[in-house]
């Protein structure tokens, strides 16, 4: 499954062209609705201390700048739950990490909003960015229909990887065959449900 970036046509593109870039080293590493990353983030303080509201400004790092990024114009991004550690080191390339208190990235992301939702999301334009899998027919007909144009960047790819014993006889499969031993499998899963007293 391919992953990609999906984004308006009209975001900054070249804020996009950076960020894309920026992410090479992190896929090559192997590499939610998000936090608040337009603004100041309050601080973790101590519950003695809440009544006092300090705030952190994100400071951008070497490569942020160099490209335009700053906490103000940082785009909001979302994504599947198997990009938000993605999304993440995105953040914490762009921003320098705060010494004191929380975990050390203010604003730093810490949930993904899923695949669905992040698409919905995207054309709604309660985000600029998101990191998911190709979309399906039903969200390209969504984003359609609501007169949104979207444009794909492909940035990596998602795999199954089956490691099995080195004494395993089976050395040929199909993807058909694996498909159909999970149906299998999740019919039989469904029987014992409804059997079940």
């Amino acid at each position: 499954m391919r992953i990609r970036i999906i984004k308006l046509r009209k975001t900054v593109m070249r804020i996009t062209a950076g960020l894309v870039l920026a992410m090479i080293p992190l896929l090559i590493q192997g590499c939610t609705k998000t936090g608040n990353a337009e603004g100041p983030v309050p601080s973790q303080l101590p519950a003695a201390q809440k009544s006092v509201v300090q705030t952190v400004t994100p400071t951008p790092s070497e490569d942020a700048a160099s490209i335009g990024i700053t906490a103000e114009n940082y785009p909001r991004i979302d994504g599947s739950t198997s990009t938000l550690p993605l999304v993440q080191r995105i953040y914490k390339r762009m921003f320098l990490h705060v010494d004191g208190g929380g975990d050390g990235w203010p604003g730093l992301p810490q949930k993904a909003s899923k695949t669905m939702r992040s698409y919905e999301m995207l054309i709604a334009g309660d985000v600029d960015l998101i990191l998911v899998p190709d979309p399906s027919q039903e969200i390209r007909q969504m984003a359609e229909s609501s007169g949104t144009e979207l444009e794909y960047i492909p940035v990596g790819a998602e795999a199954l990887v089956f490691v099995t014993h080195k004494d395993n006889i089976v050395n040929n499969i199909t993807a058909s065959q694996v498909q159909r031993e999970v149906a299998i499998s999740e019919l039989g899963a469904l029987k014992t449900l409804y059997e079940s007293p």
